[in-house]
């Protein structure tokens, strides 16, 4: 049987595998240091592969129907709970995996990427094949992790539900209160969730258009689902709508929206930070082709 060692040196390369995919995929660079990675995974192949760990150093866990925590005595693995796809939770249990050897030399040669300590990990849609990854600065272990992540945890909800209180302080105070929580688009923020004030701002466009009620829902769920790739998506009228005509559509105000959100010197390309807000996504042919 493989060492526990053994196996997480395995794990930790497997990662940086797919980071490398990852990091290579337009507008992504390899600064991505906090966002999940969702994959598209054949047979649940790599689901699997890392599942085997937490089986392997907790005996009493099935892989199947494990009790889900918010804090563990485990050091090494546990199934646990998150705030990343809850929808999934509900049929698939997610898992964390801390990097920790028991050869402490080994400690510095397998690092994760931006020295994170913790990986999470679970199913999205089994009929999908998809999965997803993301790694995290700390675990759930009680003696070391837990309060450290317990502490990121609450300085990121406060942060996106801050947009909240905006009309009811001044600027200055906003702004200070900003200074202490930071900012979503901050290089620390998670990655894969839309600012709370973004997507108010966005929805309030949208709901202010003249575009059915069954429209507006489909642009506000389009939006959530990839962030500012829809706003881009949808900033211009088609080629097909002569200028000046009028539309239910908002283009003008999605325009703005847009250029407000994007960083680009060229509001006619796209620019490179289109996956802002959202996960990477590694199919099945980036997969084969890193093989090949």
């Amino acid at each position: 049987m493989k060492s526990k060692d053994a196996y997480l040196q395995e794990i930790v390369q497997v990662y940086w595998a797919l980071y490398k995919i990852a990091c290579e995929k337009p507008g992504v660079g390899y600064l991505f240091d906090k966002g999940s990675i969702t994959i598209e995974d054949p047979d649940l192949k790599i689901y699997n592969f890392l599942l085997n760990y937490p089986l392997l150093v907790d005996p009493s866990l099935t892989g199947t129907d494990d009790t889900p925590k918010i804090i563990t005595i485990n050091p090494d693995a546990t199934p646990r709970k998150s705030t990343h796809y809850k929808e999934s939770q509900k049929l698939h249990t997610q898992y964390g995996i801390d990097i920790r050897f028991d050869d402490p030399h080994l400690t510095d040669l397998f690092r994760l990427p931006h020295n994170h300590l913790h990986m999470l990990f679970g199913i999205i849609s089994k009929a999908k094949n998809l999965i997803f990854i993301k790694i995290e600065d700390a675990g759930l272990y009680a003696f070391d992790g837990f309060l450290s992540h317990a502490g990121g945890l609450l300085k990121s909800t406060v942060r996106r539900s801050l947009y909240m209180i905006k009309p009811l302080v001044s600027e200055e105070r906003y702004r200070q209160y900003q200074e202490k929580v930071g900012k979503d688009d901050d290089p620390d923020a998670r990655r894969e969730k839309i600012p709370g004030e973004a997507l108010k701002e966005f929805s309030d466009i949208i709901n202010n258009s003249n575009l059915s009620a069954e429209k507006k829902q489909q642009h506000i769920a389009r939006f959530k689902e990839l962030g500012l790739q829809h706003a881009y998506n949808m900033s211009r009228p088609p080629s097909t709508i002569a200028p000046g005509t009028k539309t239910t559509f908002p283009y003008q105000g999605v325009l703005e929206f847009f250029k407000k959100y994007a960083v680009t010197d060229d509001e006619n390309n796209p620019p490179t930070d289109l996956g802002k807000w959202r996960e990477v996504k590694i199919s099945k042919a980036d997969l084969l082709k890193a093989i090949k």
